[in-house]
């Protein structure tokens, strides 16, 4: 994996949120897991 640049990193959107559920996801071909995230004005 190549680090990226400032410039690449600027257009990187981060937010954090609160995780309101958590649930099994058998259906992905990976052992995975589908939550559901508040991110306040963003949304859910």
């Amino acid at each position: 994996m190549q680090p990226i640049n400032w410039t690449d990193f600027e257009k990187i959107e981060l937010r954090a949120g609160t995780i309101l559920e958590v649930a099994d996801f058998p259906g992905a071909r990976k052992p995975a897991y589908k939550i559901k995230v508040d991110f306040g004005e963003y949304g859910i």
